[in-house]
């Protein structure tokens, strides 16, 4: 029975600015429509999801009827703040790409997920879910402008060059100090020439569905490949061409056609995966919270946060007892250690971890958090590593 798994999702305040964001409160929504009780860590004022907020009065409830209550963390969040003993990691991002929270390695008894197939390390095992995450409401081919004008720069986290668009006229740029709205955004793909981009962004995909094609510029920090090996690339180009509306006609109506399809396929596959997921859980052990390694680090955690080294370290040598000791422990060992002076026990714990990542399959995962170029000095992570 669809009622007897409860699933919390751990999402920051809702805003239209982040894709990621979107997904989750997305993911809840669907979740919810079909069956599955669901929702969110934040409080969410708007009506297009059925996203209500987890209270603790919620999760002891559910707890107090047997329900099994599944966590379900972004890879912002890798560690386990709600303390569930049920954990799906769903990568919305490479691990590591906006926080240094990452060390490699996930639990045996964690359900991984990714969004999308160049978000998954190269050595994680994981279950791929893509979830469509445009408003077709807004981002369509009504009413769109016969002859297009004027051009779109959008920038977010990375600038355009300033050199590609110096000869271009009637600019609008779209920049986080300036935010659009979708309604505005929309309006403006429906009647613009083109879309300038320097990141990655759902923006591109927003403005193909309205007939606005994308140049893509490549720079150091944006691998634009992975465009192009889509069906978005129709709508794609490396550099601006005088008739570029011209090539575009017409790959609007064939999007749509293409995303809509898209949307019915992954809500399908979304059930399946789970469905995969309940199958999961209930195929493990069920452990108490003193042997479940994420909860006792969360603990530990917390501990380390009021400068209680002492029960930190106790909570810590429980860790070590488990089958399965997670990188992120010896993180905390090393970091506890560090406090209180004992240099032994720290490069001990220091010199394990360098030594674990190099056996990954791609050490760009680390760049941040290792100096690879000074014999694997740890550097300090994120707070949100837990």
């Amino acid at each position: 029975m669809l009622n007897k798994y409860v699933f919390y999702i751990y999402a920051p305040k809702y805003t239209h600015l982040s894709s990621g964001v979107r997904v989750l409160y997305i993911l809840c929504d669907m979740l919810n429509k079909i069956g599955y009780e669901s929702y969110v860590t934040s409080e969410y004022s708007g009506e297009s999801y059925y996203a209500p907020m987890v209270t603790p009065e919620i999760i002891k409830k559910n707890k107090d009827l047997g329900k099994m209550q599944i966590a379900i963390y972004p890879e912002v969040m890798m560690g386990n703040p709600l303390q569930s003993k049920y954990v799906i990691r769903w990568m919305l991002n490479k691990p590591n790409n906006f926080f240094q929270n990452w060390l490699g390695d996930f639990s045996k008894d964690e359900f991984i997920v990714h969004h999308d197939e160049s978000f998954r390390p190269k050595w994680i095992n994981s279950n791929k879910q893509h979830i469509p995450h445009l408003d077709r409401t807004l981002f369509n081919m009504k009413n769109t402008a016969v002859e297009r004008s004027g051009v779109l720069v959008y920038e977010h986290r990375n600038k355009v060059n300033e050199k590609l668009i110096n000869n271009l006229n009637n600019i609008t740029f779209i920049t986080t100090q300036k935010p659009l709205t979708p309604l505005e955004c929309s309006a403006l793909y429906k009647k613009s020439k083109m879309l300038i981009v320097a990141e990655r962004t759902a923006a591109h995909a927003e403005a193909a569905l309205c007939g606005c094609p994308t140049v893509f510029v490549a720079n150091d920090k944006f691998n634009l490949n992975y465009v192009f090996e889509t069906f978005w690339k129709i709508s794609s180009f490396k550099e601006f061409k005088l008739n570029i509306s011209e090539l575009n006609q017409g790959n609007g109506f064939e999007l749509e056609k293409i995303y809509d399809d898209i949307v019915r396929v992954e809500k399908n596959n979304l059930e399946i995966l789970i469905k995969n997921s309940i199958k999961f859980f209930e195929g493990i052990r069920e452990k108490p919270a003193n042997e479940i390694a994420s909860i006792l680090i969360e603990s530990c955690n917390n501990l380390i946060k009021n400068k209680n080294y002492k029960d930190a370290l106790t909570i810590m040598e429980r860790v070590f007892e488990l089958q399965e000791v997670p990188n992120r422990a010896y993180y905390l060992y090393y970091k506890i250690c560090r406090e209180l002076n004992n240099d032994a026990e720290s490069n001990f714990a220091q010199n394990y971890l360098y030594q674990k990542v190099l056996t990954y399959a791609d050490n760009s995962f680390f760049d941040k958090i290792f100096d690879f170029n000074n014999s694997g000095k740890l550097v300090e992570l994120n707070n949100s590593i837990l």
